[in-house]
Order: structure tokens, then sequence, then C-alpha cells
């Protein structure tokens, strides 16, 4: 193993902002690929760029980063390499499959609540399974189509290869921290594709918040499906849930700042209190 290798396996705060560089630009070449295209139907446009990344970060998460960087540590093959970051560890399935539906469900209540106690929120079925619209961005059905790419490499990418980097050098207190941070950091590249700055900052501290619980989650059963569940069902159903207008933009980001503390709260007690065994089998 080269020197080189070594330092990126031993210094996490160095390697952390290297593979989120690699891993924005892996997520914005489809976007240069496509623009000769832009002129297609918007679900078609959507599938072109969805197709793209799947190849593209499958060769970065499954090539480059275990092979060419050996990351998180010398992988001799993909087993050894799905082992070092949880992604095959299946088992106990109802108990991987409940806390992660549970986890969703707490967000995507505490999203609707405060809505619907204040009487603006519309329910509209239409978010989540009406056409993709071009103008407004919104995916309609294409939302749980799209939504598989971030919950199976974002958490890959985060609880999986970095997350285990920083357990490796760092208390497991300050690996969750820091991946959560880490995770938050990531969502700046929607700056780069014109989302509005205040927005991006708030998802950026939306995201270190479920960032944190995630890692939480995997630190303490051992596998990324609970996460990777977590964050498909939230981000699919999320359009549903967040269908409001709230007049007053202060008050808005006031209620998304408790929203988020709140189920950034309830997800640490569901996950503290979640035995890990299930049915006899850890």
């Amino acid at each position: 193993m080269s020197t080189l290798n070594e330092k990126l396996q031993n210094t996490p705060l160095i390697t952390i902002p290297l593979i989120i560089g690699i891993y924005w630009g892996f997520l914005l070449l489809p976007r240069l690929f496509l623009l000769p295209f832009y002129s297609l139907p918007y679900p078609w446009l959507l599938l072109g760029d969805l197709i793209f990344k799947m190849i593209l970060l499958t060769l970065l998460w499954f090539l480059l980063i275990p092979f060419g960087l050996q990351l998180p540590s010398k992988n001799e093959n993909l087993l050894d390499y799905s082992n070092s970051i949880k992604l095959n560890k299946f088992s106990p399935e109802l108990r991987n499959i409940s806390i992660g539906i549970a986890f969703a469900v707490i967000i995507l209540f505490t999203t609707l609540i405060p809505y619907a106690l204040m009487g603006v929120y519309q329910f509209d079925i239409s978010t989540i399974i009406g056409q993709p619209n071009r103008e407004t961005g919104a995916l309609g059905y294409f939302t749980f189509i799209s939504n598989l790419q971030p919950a199976i490499w974002e958490e890959i990418a985060f609880r999986g290869v970095i997350l285990v980097l920083l357990l490796n050098a760092f208390s497991n207190k300050n690996a969750i921290v820091i991946d959560g941070l880490a995770f938050g950091l990531f969502h700046l590249i929607n700056l780069f594709v014109g989302a509005d700055p205040l927005f991006t900052l708030y998802q950026v501290f939306f995201a270190t918040c479920l960032g944190i619980v995630l890692a939480y989650m995997t630190v303490k059963f051992k596998t990324l499906i609970p996460a990777m569940m977590a964050h498909y069902i939230n981000n699919a159903f999320q359009p549903l849930v967040s269908n409001a207008m709230v007049a007053d933009y202060g008050l808005e980001i006031i209620l998304s700042i408790i929203r988020v503390l709140v189920y950034t709260t309830l997800g640490f007690l569901l996950i503290y209190y979640w035995p890990k065994r299930d049915n006899g089998t850890e």
C-alpha cells in the first residue's frame, strides 16, 4: 500500500473534503453531458440524468474509492469493501426495516403537523404521483425513482466510507458529530445548481442534524440498511407533507428550525431505546 493511501486512511479530516469534492464532480458531470438534450420531455431528461448518475456513482463508490484510493481501508475485493462499510449486513431484516420506517415517519409527521395546525397545509397527492413539472421542478411520480440515488449513494458515502474513516480515528461520539457536519456541508453543492442561498443554509442545518441521527443509527445497529430506508422514505414523501405556504418567511424559518430539533431529539430517543436484538438475533 502506498504512502498516499495510508495518509488518506489515517487523516480523515483531510480525506473527507477530498471525497466530497470528487463526489460533487461526479454528481455535476451528467448536467454537462445532458446539455444538448435539454429540449427533451422533462421525464426523459430526469431519467437520463438518473441513469448517468447511477453509472458514474457506481464507478466512484465500487471502483475508484475502494480500489483506487483504497478507502476506508485496503480492500482485496468487493466483499471486503462491503463488509468494511456495513453494506452487506441485512439481518435482522424486520428490525432494520422497522427502525428506518419509524424514523422517516417521525420526520414526515414533524413536518406535517405544524402546517396542519396552522391551517396552511394543502393535501395534494399529485405532488408524488403527478407528472414531473420542468417549470416548478416538481418530480411528481419520479420522486420514487430519483430518490433511490441519494438514499443509496449518500449513505454509502457518509454512513459507509466516511463514518468508518472517522471511527478509526475518533471516539464514536466525535465521529458521529463530524459525520453529520460533513453531510451537512456536502449539501452546499446546491449552490452550484442555482439554489437559493438562504434555503441552502437551512438545508445544511437540516442535513447536519439528519446526518448525526443516521450516523448514530448506523453505529448502534452496525448496518447501512436502516439509514438507507429512512433516507429514501423521507425524501420520497417529503413533497407531500411539506406542501404548504407560510406567508411570514421569518415564521417559516423558526418553524423549520424547531421542527428539525424536534425530529432530531425524537430520532435519538427512538434509536436509544430500540433494542439491538430482534427475536434473539443481533
